[in-house]
This record gives C-alpha cells, structure tokens and sequence, in this order.
C-alpha cells in the first residue's frame, strides 16, 4: 500500500526557482566569497547533547516509526543499515561556503518535492518531519490528520495546531526537535536527494563547500543570525577547526556554532552529501568538479593571449 500525503500528489515535481522565501531553508543555494587565511585552531566544542531537556528520549534504542507506514507485509522502520554516516572535518573557509534560505532551495525542508519514506509519499521533507513529530508527541492517528496538507507550510501549521490541541508541552516539542526531529531531518533529507537525480546535482555541485542555513529566526536548524552578521562571524572565525559528527543509534551528536546557531539543517545536507558521493561516485566525480573560470574580456589579457597563440 503505497499511500501519499496531500491532494494531487502525481502533480509534484522537482522545480527550480530564484525567488526568496523564508524559514527552515533560500535564495537558490547562493555561493558567497571572503578572503582565506589559514590557521588550525579547534572549533570542535559544541554539541546539542549537551542540554539537559535531552534525558528523556532513548537514543540507543532509537528506530524512527515511520507514521502512517501501513500495508500487507511492510515495516514501520527504517533500515539503519543502509546509512554510512561519515564524520566532516574541516577548516572555516569563507571562499568555501554555500548558503541557502527560503523554500525555494534545494537544501531547504521546505523545497517541494515528492519523497517516499518506506509505503508512505509525502510533498517535501518538511511534511514528513512534520508527520513525524506529529506521531510521536501525539500519537499515529492523529498524524493522518495531516494528510490533506498539500506543502510543507501548511503541514507545520497543521502539527502545530494539533500539538497545542493536545497540550504537549514546549519542552516536550524541543526536546524532540533536538532528538528525533534531527534524524527525521536526516532521513528526509537522505531519501529527497537519492530519489532524484537533478537534485542530487544540485547537492554535487557544492563539491566540499560548508552549507549554512541563514536564517535568524532559528539557532537550532540554522544560523540564528542575519546574513550580514553571518558574513562578520565568519571573517572573524577563519581557519577554525570545526567537526561535524552525527550518529542515527547515539546521543552523541556534533553540531559545532556557526554565526548564533547550530545550523543542523546544513549540517545535515554535507552529511548526507557524504554519503550520496559514495553510492554515486561517476555522478559526485562529473559535478562537484571545479569549473575552470570564465575568460577575461580585460583588453590587456586578450592582447596577451593572442600573443601566446
């Protein structure tokens, strides 16, 4: 049984826009410079495990039930197998880096796109996130309530509205957003760029860069700071040393500070980059490839180059 989240669901395919947007993901993935310098220092400190509203989730137990996976003979749970998760270390490179904002991203949760998690299709990562949190703060039936939910938008305002019929405390909420919700991001994220191929393109041609989502209104999915205060933080923090570690079975997660936020949602894009370049490595090869820079129009390059000729 193969069902699938909002109406019209065989009308959805991937789109690429440059319009702007808000929230949990872009201006189109847009690429910004700053002057490189190098150092060593470590920048490795931060970790979400570190609050104390993370006691009451088991994280070495943890298999995500999958809402709504229902059928003759199908599971609920994902296969961990299946995931190679690979630490990121690098160096704070402000030459290196790609930020995305608004729902017209590639990167964002929000950017329309079919995924299908085991039986169940939903219209973007963010709706099944959504179903997710929905189900395990409340309960699976109450999260086929969000199955009429045609974006991701409206799937969170949907959940919110249930959650608060419900009485789930705050706490509650973000003690799952920094637990389960990050693997549900992951798991979203994974499945949205292996099911299609012009994305995963998109997702190549990052090549190694950082991904940073700049959004101010989220320190824990993003940045939490604006773009130009994003843009001084890191001229500030060139060189650092930064690890990014991320585990499906273990509390022991790695999301370093970057600007005012733990920019998990970017983090979580490199992770999975590192994964999909494994299981495509012709593809990750063809389109992470440096591109050689455009010829010059400067008069005295020209004259220069017909010299050579």
């Amino acid at each position: 049984m193969n069902q699938q989240f909002g109406n019209n669901q065989n009308n959805f395919r991937p789109r690429f826009h440059n319009g702007r947007g808000s929230n949990r993901g872009s201006r189109g993935s847009m690429v910004n410079h700053w002057q490189y310098r190098s150092r060593n220092d470590s920048f490795s400190s931060d970790n979400v495990e570190n609050s104390s509203i993370y006691q009451r989730f088991d994280w070495d137990d943890w298999v995500m039930q999958q809402p709504m996976a229902t059928g003759q003979g199908s599971s609920n749970r994902v296969d961990q197998s299946e995931f190679s998760i690979t630490p990121i270390r690098m160096n704070i490179d402000p030459e290196n880096v790609v930020l995305f904002q608004g729902y017209d991203s590639p990167f964002s949760t929000f950017y329309k796109v079919p995924v299908k998690v085991l039986s169940v299709t939903y219209p973007c990562v963010e709706s099944y996130y959504q179903a997710c949190k929905v189900s395990q703060l409340v309960g699976q039936n109450a999260a086929f309530e969000l199955m009429s939910a045609t974006s991701g938008a409206k799937a969170k305002q949907h959940a919110r509205n249930i959650i608060k019929g419900h009485k789930i405390s705050s706490l509650d909420v973000e003690e799952w957003k920094r637990s389960f919700g990050v693997n549900a991001i992951y798991y979203g994220t994974y499945y949205k760029f292996l099911q299609n191929r012009e994305l995963r393109k998109k997702l190549f041609e990052t090549g190694d860069k950082l991904i940073i989502h700049d959004y101010s209104k989220d320190a824990l999915y993003s940045s939490g700071c604006d773009e130009k205060t994003l843009k001084s933080w890191l001229e500030d923090h060139i060189g650092k040393r930064i690890e990014i570690n991320y585990s499906l079975r273990t509390k022991k997660q790695t999301f370093p500070t970057i600007g005012n936020g733990q920019n998990i949602t970017g983090y979580i894009n490199m992770l999975v980059r590192e994964n999909l370049k494994q299981k495509f490595p012709d593809e990750w090869t063809k389109y992470s490839a440096k591109k050689p820079p455009p010829p010059s129009n400067d008069a005295e390059t020209s004259e220069v180059n017909e010299m050579l000729q």
